[in-house]
């Protein structure tokens, strides 16, 4: 919508600052911090450990009284202090499975990285909510898990739906963890 200033005396650029201000207020929007230390002190000559985590992202999701949403999150972590963790031990020569998990397991050289945690659509009515996407799931099979600085995630499709007073049903299909 653009308004030319002789007409309504608004400014198009105020007006959609003011739309997405507005818009921003009605989302569920969280900033999280996390730091992790941990040391791990062996006996005899294998390798003593240690490493400083920190972790700083934001979780967004969309006004929850709207039948229709999505919700996202993305994280940054760094370590900020270690031993050579990234290193086997020389006398297993058995990589570190502790303190590793503070960081990109998958590349144990890694000091940084960034990910995104949660992308996904969701319907909501009163009693139903479907999501589909990368998705954080709590069930009695599958949960987050401490995973030290983050959790897992899946990826796929999860429905629940409560009816009476405390009982509520969910299913789910996940393609990815």
């Amino acid at each position: 919508m653009v308004f030319s200033q002789t007409e309504t005396g608004i400014d198009s650029t105020t007006l959609q600052q003011k739309q997405h201000s507005s818009w921003l207020q009605k989302q569920d929007i969280h900033w999280f911090s996390r730091t992790f230390a941990m040391a791990t002190i062996n006996q005899d000559s294998l390798k003593d450990d240690f490493a400083l985590a920190s972790s700083l992202g934001f979780t967004l999701k969309t006004n929850p009284k709207q039948k229709l949403g999505f919700g996202f999150s993305a994280f940054y972590t760094t370590l900020l202090g270690s031993t050579s963790i990234s290193e086997p031990d020389p006398v297993t020569n058995q990589m570190n499975r502790y303190e590793m998990g503070l960081l990109d397991v998958t590349s144990p050289a890694r000091n940084h990285y960034a990910r995104i945690e949660q992308a996904y659509l969701r319907y909501q009515s009163k009693q139903t909510e479907v999501q589909i996407g990368r998705i954080s799931l709590q069930t009695p099979w599958i949960n987050g898990q401490d995973g030290r600085m983050r959790p897992g995630f899946a990826e796929g499709f999860q429905i629940s739906h409560s009816f009476l007073a405390n009982w509520k049903a969910q299913g789910f299909w996940l393609w990815g963890m």
